[in-house]
């Protein structure tokens, strides 16, 4: 049987990705892109968060129409933030395989073939069972993640390099970004 990696392995691969992101501003996907940019996640934000699609349609087949046409910087950054989101929750919740189908449905919007690196695929085992809310509000943590990214990416690097540092700092900064959009179903 597989051993599932603990939670300090998964955080350290989503730290990579995501904290690695915002300070060098390349995508751990395709570090050749500079995906996660202030210029990138607002036009993400511009896309997604701007423009929601109410229809009862899954939240791929939305996301699809909303990043039509994107660039390929911002579809790697979506699937990043995917990645984040999604890898902490266990098989019995969303399997590996799935969460790789999810990944790789998003990158092949691209105008160049993309993939998750193998290196970054352990994280995707996942230690958490993160409840219903993870799977039926996606589109809603998907909205805080596109908004907290567009706010740190748009902050001087010194100061987003301290708010990344400073758990309560950060902590507080997400509060207020869950606050902005008036619900509770990102948290």
């Amino acid at each position: 049987m597989a051993r599932r990696p603990d939670g300090a392995e998964v955080a350290a691969v989503v730290q990579r990705v995501f904290r690695g992101g915002l300070l060098g501003g390349k995508s751990a996907f395709q570090p050749e892109v500079a995906a996660w940019t202030d210029a990138t996640a607002s036009d993400l934000r511009a896309r997604f968060v701007d423009r929601p699609d109410t229809s009862t349609d899954t939240f791929l087949v939305k996301l699809r129409r909303q990043l039509a046409d994107a660039p390929d910087e911002t579809i790697v950054l979506a699937a990043e933030l995917l990645f984040v989101n999604m890898a902490p929750l266990v098989p019995e919740q969303i399997g590996l395989p799935k969460k790789l189908e999810i990944l790789r449905e998003v990158l092949s919007w691209a105008g160049r073939p993309l993939d998750v690196p193998p290196g970054l695929e352990t994280a995707l085992k996942g230690f958490l069972h993160g409840g219903q809310g993870f799977l039926n509000y996606r589109w809603a943590q998907f909205q805080i993640l596109v908004l907290l990214v567009e706010r740190l990416a748009g902050t001087p690097q010194p100061e987003r390099k301290a708010l990344l540092e400073d758990p309560w700092r950060f902590r507080d900064l997400c509060f207020a970004i869950q606050d902005s959009v008036g619900h509770k179903k990102g948290r």
